[in-house]
C-alpha cells in the first residue's frame, strides 16, 4: 500500500512538470528504472522504496520481519509527502 501511494505521487509529480502525458510516463518508467538499479547494491537496498514490492512475499510468509523495511516505508512516506506537495506546487504555477 505504501508504494502504491508513492507510485502514484510519482506519476502525479511527472505529469505535473511534464507538458504531455508521455513525457510524465516517461518521468515514472525512468525513476522506478533508477530504483532498481539502486537496489543492486546492498547498503543502498534498505533504504529503497523499490524494496517494498522485492520483499512482499517474504514478509507474508514471514521469513523477513516488517520492521527490517521501517527505513524503506519511512522514505517512501515522506517522498510521497513530498512529490505530492511539489506536484500541487508545480500545478498552482502552471496557467491552464
Amino acid at each position: 500500500m505504501i508504494f502504491i501511494l508513492f507510485l502514484s505521487a510519482l506519476i502525479v509529480f511527472g505529469s505535473a512538470i511534464s507538458s504531455n502525458s508521455f513525457a510524465g510516463l516517461l518521468f515514472t518508467i525512468t525513476t522506478i528504472a533508477l530504483f532498481y538499479l539502486m537496489n543492486l547494491f546492498e547498503n543502498i537496498s534498505k533504504f529503497n522504496p523499490i524494496s517494498l514490492i522485492g520483499e512482499n512475499v517474504s514478509i507474508l510468509q514471514g521469513e523477513t520481519q516488517l520492521n527490517e523495511q521501517y527505513w524503506a516505508m519511512s522514505i517512501s512516506l515522506l517522498a510521497t509527502i513530498f512529490l505530492f506537495s511539489a506536484a500541487i506546487s508545480v500545478m498552482n504555477k502552471k496557467k491552464l
